[in-house]
């Protein structure tokens, strides 16, 4: 889920790989963080969040997700054991014809 696309914030410029790998540092130092049980993916500074923890800890977790700089947006898809996974949210039209401009599809 990584591209070539560019995140600013604070006049900072990251791809989505660093993005995606700037996000997990952050939760790695988070008290209490399930370490290596969360998924990270960046795609157009759009970060998604997978995995199963504490029903406490998610919205702790999309959080510090969100103050990454160059995070626009996170998709919290994080759930407790024992209930279901929920799913990404559709992408706005605009913003899927826009991606596929960049990427000159």
């Amino acid at each position: 889920m990584h591209s070539a696309a560019r995140a600013a914030r604070g006049g900072r410029h990251y791809d989505d790989a660093t993005l995606a790998r700037m996000v997990e540092s952050r939760l790695a130092h988070l008290d209490g963080a399930p370490k290596g049980r969360i998924s990270v993916n960046a795609a157009d500074a759009v970060v998604e969040l997978r995995g199963q923890v504490p029903a406490e800890q998610i919205a702790r977790i999309g959080k510090a997700a969100k103050g990454v700089a160059g995070v626009r947006d996170v998709h919290n898809l994080l759930h407790a054991p024992g209930t279901t996974a929920p799913h990404a949210p559709p992408s706005p039209p605009g913003e899927v014809r826009a991606r596929a401009a960049r990427h000159g599809y």
